[in-house]
């Protein structure tokens, strides 16, 4: 069996798979230039499943403390010079403000249901193109998962409820 090769742009030389993989494995993984390392992974400890007149939620299949986080979703930021185009697909509606544009989050960041009352909070990190999913409160196994979409707009909090 032929050995594969690999050429690399530094030093325009081929290397045999062995000596790539053990360079690999002493090379720390790129970054992206102006982010710290972040942390996304998927989530431990949810499902999705569907849920009668939502389609579909987010819930708990382990039991999750107050201010633990669920999920740290990664997201595409969406240049300002693309949002309009975004908002006339159905991806307008999965999306979040960010900074001056809009992004849409990876993992189940974009499937979390509203709740005016909501057993999650989202926290935006820019600098790191992520999303925090953090319990506001003790979460049990099988409790659906939500958000307040509005909750960069609480004092809207009570004018929607009064319309619903």
């Amino acid at each position: 069996m032929a050995k594969r090769t690999q050429h690399t742009s530094r030093d325009n030389r081929q290397r045999t798979e062995p000596e790539a993989d053990a360079q690999a494995a002493t090379k720390p993984p790129p970054r992206n230039p102006g982010m710290r390392k972040t942390r996304a992974e998927p989530p431990v400890g949810v499902r999705v499943a569907p849920i009668a007149a939502k389609g579909r939620g987010v819930f708990a299949t382990r039991a999750f403390a107050k201010d633990e986080v669920i999920e740290s979703a990664p997201v595409i930021v969406i240049p300002v010079e693309q949002q309009d185009v975004v908002h006339t697909t159905l991806l307008n509606d999965y999306v979040y403000g960010w900074d001056d544009t809009i992004a849409v989050a990876l993992g189940y960041g974009s499937l979390y249901n509203h709740a005016w009352e909501p057993n999650l909070e989202y926290r935006k990190r820019l600098r790191d193109a992520l999303i925090d999913y953090v319990a506001l409160r003790d979460i049990a196994v099988g409790e659906e998962l939500t958000i307040n979409y509005s909750s960069s707009y609480p004092e809207r909090r009570d004018l929607w409820k009064d319309l619903l």
